[in-house]
């Protein structure tokens, strides 16, 4: 097991482990027909994104 246990640990050093990142918007914004109100705070899920 020590091998896996260092495949592991590489895989967990390379990848991101970030699902998304928070963004707060500075004004009311548009959005497909959704305002999104200034001082909420939006989660960018970034998986969900197709590269």
């Amino acid at each position: 097991m020590p091998f896996t246990l260092h495949v592991i640990y590489e895989t967990l050093r390379l990848t991101n482990v970030s699902h998304g990142l928070y963004r707060t918007p500075i004004e009311d914004i548009q959005y497909q027909g959704y305002t999104i109100p200034k001082g909420w705070t939006v989660f960018a899920y970034a998986r969900a994104v197709q590269p």
